[in-house]
Parts: C-alpha cells; structure tokens; sequence
C-alpha cells in the first residue's frame, strides 16, 4: 500500500483531515446514486464486513469488495462515480476511466492532500461558517466557496440590490 505523503511524523492530524475527506467523497459519491444511499451502504459494510467508514483509507480492498458485494454488476458505475467524486473534494482534475482505487491513489501521492489547510481555512468547507467560527461548518459547493445555505442568501442580497426595466438589468449605486 502507498505510504501517504505528508511533510512531518507530527502530521497525523494531517492524515486525519485525509481520511475525513476521503469519507466524506465516499459519501457524495454513494448520496448521487440516491438519497441516504451512504448511509444503508456503511451499516451494510460494517454488518457484513466488519469494516467502519473510518478504516476505508487503510483497508482499501475490502471497502471494493464490500461495493462488489452490495451493488454487484453496477459496482463498477458506483466505483467511478465516488473516484470522481473524491478528487473533486481534493481538488484534483478529473480524468476519464477513474475508479475509487485509481481516485484513492492519487489522493495518497498528491502533495497538495499534505498541506489540507491553505491559509487559515480548510477549502473543502464554507469560507463563510470558518470565518464565522461555526463549530461544525457546512461543506462548500466547490473548493474555496461557500456552502448552499450562504451562497442562496448571498443571491438573494444580490436579486434586492438590482433593478430590472424590461430587459434591462440596472444595479443601483446610490441607492434605489
């Protein structure tokens, strides 16, 4: 198994943080196939395989075998599906053909998977709930953004502040 990159010994928050997120593209991948899908999948794995979400970085081909297992002749369809969504949380490119063991290795050689914090916040969650000290923030949209409920409440601050005159939209300066 690759050796995950990280800068020093003292970095296990670091791997955490990796593990977290990796659970977390897992999740999005599994929810896109249906709603509370991750959630019937992980009790399923942890009955049947005995395998918990928090040991699919270090368990890898059981968590394959589990996906086998569960979704049979599709698993390679949901496979793909938690690869791609799993560099999207890393902010990786995506790339044709990718599978969760392919997504899953290039997680672990990425340098960037090293250094999860760019400046003083985690990109993967809102830059609004951060910098609000929310306990738990919500996850962006996209990496660097803000999650729905801010982003929704940001267009609406903005739908206010413009005027619409027929086709024309006019953005007040001064006012109304």
């Amino acid at each position: 198994m690759t050796q995950v990159l990280l800068d020093k010994a003292s970095d296990e928050d670091n791997l955490a943080q990796i593990q977290r997120r990796v659970i977390e593209g897992v999740s999005r991948g599994l929810n896109s196939l249906g709603h509370n899908m991750a959630e019937v999948f992980f009790s399923e794995m942890e009955l049947s395989f005995n395998l918990r979400k928090g040991e699919i970085l270090s368990r890898p081909e059981e968590f394959a075998d589990a996906i086998y297992s569960f979704f049979k002749n599709g698993s390679s369809i949901v496979e793909r599906t938690i690869g791609r969504e799993m560099v999207k949380i890393f902010d990786i490119p995506v790339c044709p053909g990718l599978t969760f063991h392919s997504a899953l290795e290039i997680v672990k050689r990425h340098p960037r998977t090293a250094k999860i914090f760019r400046g003083n916040y985690d990109p993967v969650f809102c830059k609004t709930c951060q910098k609000l000290g929310t306990a738990y923030p919500s996850m962006a949209r996209v990496p660097f953004s803000d999650c729905e409920h801010h982003f929704s409440k940001r267009v609406v601050r903005l739908q206010k502040s413009v005027l619409i005159i027929g086709r024309l939209r006019v953005k007040g300066i001064l006012g109304a």
